[in-house]
């Protein structure tokens, strides 16, 4: 199995406790493909967890799984410099907010 980081961000109109439901699920989900090291998350429109992520030392992982786009070109950029420097992927896997039963 891959080594995986996953990033995490909350939705614009997304509650707290949604937030969390539905982020345990996804999380869940990704540990039956991967072995899961870090989980990073953030607030709507913020990336501070992920510039800690970014800067920490040596990142020993074969992928980074984002549950969002990014639409920030310099974050864009950044991590795809990142990932070619310490050789991993990074793949985007949509998390499913409708917690409904």
């Amino acid at each position: 199995m891959e080594i995986a980081v996953i990033y995490l961000r909350q939705k614009e109109n997304e509650s707290v406790e949604n937030f969390l439901i539905s982020s345990d699920k996804f999380i869940l989900s990704l540990k039956k493909k991967y072995i899961v090291i870090t989980i990073i998350a953030d607030y709507y429109n913020e990336n501070g967890q992920l510039y800690n992520f970014i800067n920490s030392t040596k990142k020993n992982l074969d992928v980074l799984i984002l549950d969002h786009l990014l639409n920030d070109e310099f974050d864009i950029r950044l991590i795809k410099e990142v990932a070619r420097m310490e050789n991993f992927r990074v793949d985007f896997i949509k998390r499913n907010t409708d917690n409904t039963i």
